[in-house]
């Protein structure tokens, strides 16, 4: 998928789709003049981001580019948290 559509992003997530608010953190531009407008909750002027849930219900959720997006980005996340197919995580001491 990601070859066919290199500009885009598709992001799955096992919770569902997780909503897009300004939150406060760290930033890279100077403390004393930050070359942004300060986060709000009431946008009155439109929104420069897009964020869009697809559901995978539809006729392409079995289509093998989404297959192999799903697969590749299930891996990265299990390699992440060092856990490897078919074993029970590990207790905490």
């Amino acid at each position: 998928m990601t070859t066919t559509f290199p500009h885009r992003c598709f992001a799955f997530d096992q919770f569902g789709p997780l909503s897009i608010r300004p939150h406060h953190g760290r930033g890279w531009a100077p403390r004393s003049h930050p070359d942004r407008l300060p986060a709000t909750y009431h946008r009155t002027h439109g929104i420069r981001y897009f964020h869009g849930c697809y559901s995978l219900g539809d006729a392409n959720a079995r289509h093998p580019d989404v297959l192999a997006a799903q697969r590749r980005e299930r891996a990265r996340v299990r390699s992440e948290r060092q856990q490897r197919w078919g074993r029970p995580r590990t207790q905490a001491a």
